[in-house]
């Protein structure tokens, strides 16, 4: 009796594994964990929460799956304090056991996780996270970013277009007192002092400055031919009044660079003070493209509200870990696979053709101007260049 027991249990022992293991090949293997490194509160709280759009409209044209693995995304808000980002992220690591990260946003905030995530080994594709430092002294094989260059691709044609096609020689150039901003201002004047042109002034804002009125006050009107600008959030909105509400924008030009001062929806915020502002991007939500146009109306109709380029940027970087992905059949464990999928990536996104040099897009730049259509602001496209990559400079200087 006690060695049929043991037959019988033993039996069943057998068919609840074979049934386990039946359940756990229906449900395929242990999920694919994103972290998502968001500044949901803070001057960046609505550009960021555009970003988390972008990212779940891509994820959601693949249903949350590839190659039968399901994909868990979580968020984490990580402010505007480089410490908090870095706390997130450990967070993400060795609790939520993610597998790859994206963002953040601001390059201080990728600083502050660089090491982190290089001595892990996790794989992390930023939407902005723009300086030059990510390719230079603070380069990882394990980030990727999914905007531009700063000082090199919208920043080195806002002083290219400014020189050569404006016909301007002397600016002031203005932008937020941080790494970013100076790494802007340094590609601004690299470029338009290469070529003839002269950088009069230079005029750093602490990000969060509440009244632009004393810094209105420092521009030289009398000898300058532009203002040229790094603004973004809240700052660019108060920058831009306060041009127009203290005259300077009649008294010169203004030209800025791409992907921040004149942004919507900062842009929209801004009104009438806005019209007539130039710059260069790689995006611009008007452009007409099937792609773009596809992109822009599934936003609308899963969001009712209108693309940003930060929502294009979260949908960029979201559509570069899905193709990586997808080139190892789900394998988020294979971290090099994934690496060498990123660097020969190829696709075409709601900005245009993008590629990748060093971890960094090769795309399209645009002539941008803000005008009104249809009682809106935007920014309508003038001017396109074509295959830029991270560290372009005009033919002038090469």
């Amino acid at each position: 009796m006690k060695a049929r027991l043991m037959v019988i249990l033993g039996v069943g022992a057998l068919v609840a594994g074979m049934l386990l293991a039946g359940c756990a090949g229906e449900e395929g293997e242990r999920p694919i964990k994103i972290g998502v490194l968001a500044a949901l509160t803070g001057s960046l709280a609505t550009n960021e929460e555009q970003a988390v759009h972008g990212i779940k409209l891509a994820l959601d044209e693949v249903n949350y799956e590839v190659a039968g693995r399901r994909i868990q995304l979580i968020v984490e808000d990580v402010g505007a304090d480089p410490g908090l980002c870095l706390t997130k992220v450990k967070k993400l690591k060795e609790q939520d056991n993610v597998d790859l990260l994206l963002g953040p946003c601001v390059t201080s905030a990728g600083l502050a996780i660089r090491d982190y995530i290089h001595e892990n080994e996790i794989l992390t594709i930023a939407w902005f996270c723009s300086s030059p430092a990510f390719l230079e002294e603070s380069y990882s094989r394990y980030f990727f970013r999914s905007s531009h260059n700063s000082g090199y691709q919208p920043t080195g044609h806002s002083a290219y277009i400014a020189y050569t096609v404006n016909g301007y020689r002397k600016a002031v150039a203005t932008a937020l007192d941080y790494k970013a901003g100076h790494d802007e201002v340094e590609g601004f004047k690299r470029i338009f002092e290469g070529l003839g042109g002269e950088v009069i002034q230079e005029i750093y804002m602490p990000i969060g400055t509440p009244d632009y009125g004393p810094y209105m006050a420092m521009i030289d009107v009398n000898n300058a031919d532009f203002v040229w600008s790094f603004h973004w959030g809240d700052d660019a909105v108060r920058f831009v009044k306060a041009l127009d509400d203290y005259g300077i924008k009649d008294q010169v030009g203004l030209f800025f660079t791409g992907a921040a001062t004149v942004e919507p929806p900062d842009l929209w915020a801004q009104g009438d003070s806005a019209l007539g502002i130039e710059d260069a991007s790689h995006y611009s939500p008007v452009l007409d493209t099937p792609e773009n146009l596809r992109f822009v109306q599934a936003i609308r109709d899963k969001y009712q509200e209108e693309v940003t380029i930060y929502t294009e940027h979260g949908y960029v970087a979201a559509k570069m870990a899905i193709l990586a992905l997808e080139e190892v059949e789900g394998a988020v464990e294979d971290v090099d696979g994934m690496i060498q999928a990123l660097e020969n990536l190829e696709f075409e996104a709601p900005r245009g053709p993008i590629k990748f040099e060093r971890h960094s897009p090769v795309q399209n730049v645009y002539h941008r101007v803000v005008v009104e259509v249809d009682g809106k602001l935007q920014n309508t496209v003038i001017g396109t260049y074509t295959d830029v990559g991270p560290y372009w400079m005009p033919p002038e200087l090469r």
